[in-house]
């Protein structure tokens, strides 16, 4: 009887170990996950600030030198302004679903990676 209390005992023991194990194994994969996902984050936002301001200056120019040909320089600014617009509408109505898709694919790709 003893014996049996015995091989109990050591069951209930390697079950609490296995379970905590599991958990830590558990906690750390999220720990690598969601390290993967905000050096991800970090590394794209930078590439995305050094994008925006090259596309500003890009754009002063553009207006400065179209405002220069049409003889107005605020013109040239007009001219640039609703052209992105319109690009803007436009990725906002038929690449809006697109965008989002590869967003959360993304996401989970890395998440659940």
């Amino acid at each position: 009887m003893e014996k049996e209390k015995t091989l109990v005992e050591d069951l209930i023991v390697k079950t609490e170990d296995y379970a905590k194990t599991s958990y830590e194994i558990a906690k750390l994969k999220l720990l690598d996950n969601s390290s993967t996902l905000i050096s991800s984050i970090a590394a794209q936002a930078v590439a995305g600030v050094i994008l925006l301001i090259s596309i500003l200056i890009l754009s002063i120019g553009l207006g400065f030198y179209t405002g220069e040909i049409l003889g107005k320089v605020y013109y040239g600014f007009f001219i640039v302004g609703g052209v992105y617009i319109v690009i803007s509408l436009g990725c906002y109505f038929f690449l809006s679903a697109r965008i989002k898709k590869s967003v959360s694919k993304s996401l989970l790709a890395v998440l659940f990676a």
